[in-house]
């Protein structure tokens, strides 16, 4: 799970805009007409919407998943310098989890992408940026990110708190160094076997029962008690911020500097009022 952001080129946005909008509401109204959730469906029941859904799309001179392809393209190419990076010019992606680009410049007290790329009282998930403002934020964020990894201040925060989702304290299965430990050992075990690594590749994941690195274990060099918003209430926990070195933030750079090149790629277009980025979940 995570934010995916999306470059596209409109030959006209508002026709398209107005047609995919069309087929996405009439084509909800199909399946809300059907009076079952989809899993409750007969096969023939789906094939005769998918059907109205296709004849829809034709109409409207979408493809069969409501895009216009006609009229709208979407701009990914691999960066020259990083070709096997995963952000590319017109492809960018945050994960929720600690090892997200937002959650890694929000950290570092960095501008996070939202702040970056949207202007005040934008809300839409397709937008047309202000290039040149994007621009200017981006190279801001490289130079002081820059600047932080080569003075050495290169540090990650993992915040290690009580998980709420397990219910009561009092209920809670780990009560002792004992207990954590013998946790620690099976996961280790169940991935790496009894006598080390084997042939299934596990490093580093998170589960309902804590947080593991055994590919690349963190450095850690500070330890501080705090406290962690909950996550339905205006109230927090206590929580330890473990603080460790982060040697990954070159990778982070290169990103930010593939932003910088995606919006340069726009600003050289003859045409970039045309251009767009689309924002999904």
């Amino acid at each position: 799970m995570g934010l995916d952001i999306y470059l596209y080129k409109y030959e006209n946005y508002p026709d398209t805009k107005k047609r995919e909008d069309i087929y996405e509401k009439e084509s909800s109204l199909y399946w809300e007409k059907a009076g079952k959730k989809y899993d409750e469906m007969t096969e023939e029941e789906k094939d005769e919407i998918n059907e109205m859904d296709k004849k829809l799309a034709e109409k409207l001179n979408l493809d069969k998943y409501g895009e216009d392809e006609t009229l709208k393209k979407q701009i990914e190419i691999d960066y020259e310098k990083y070709p096997d990076h995963y952000f590319k010019i017109g492809y960018f992606r945050s994960s929720y989890n600690e090892s997200g680009i937002d959650r890694k410049l929000r950290n570092l007290d960095l501008p996070v992408l939202d702040e970056i790329f949207r202007y005040e009282g934008e809300e839409d998930y397709c937008f047309q940026p202000i290039w040149e403002s994007c621009l200017e934020r981006l190279k801001d964020v490289h130079d002081k990110l820059q600047k932080i990894i080569s003075e050495g201040e290169n540090y990650g925060v993992a915040p290690e708190g009580y998980n709420e989702f397990q219910g009561s304290p009092n209920d809670h299965p780990i009560k002792t160094p004992e207990d954590a430990l013998k946790v620690f050992l099976e996961e280790k075990r169940q991935h790496y076997g009894d006598k080390g690594k084997n042939d299934i590749d596990m490093p580093s994941y998170s589960s309902s029962r804590g947080e593991f690195y055994f590919g690349k274990p963190l450095e850690i060099v500070g330890v501080i008690s705090g406290v962690k918003k909950r996550f339905f209430v205006e109230e927090h926990l206590p929580c330890q911020y473990l603080i460790y070195k982060d040697d990954s933030l070159d990778w982070y750079l290169q990103a930010v500097e593939i932003m910088i090149a995606t919006v340069e790629y726009v600003l050289a277009q003859a045409d970039s009022e045309k251009y767009y980025l689309h924002w999904s979940g």
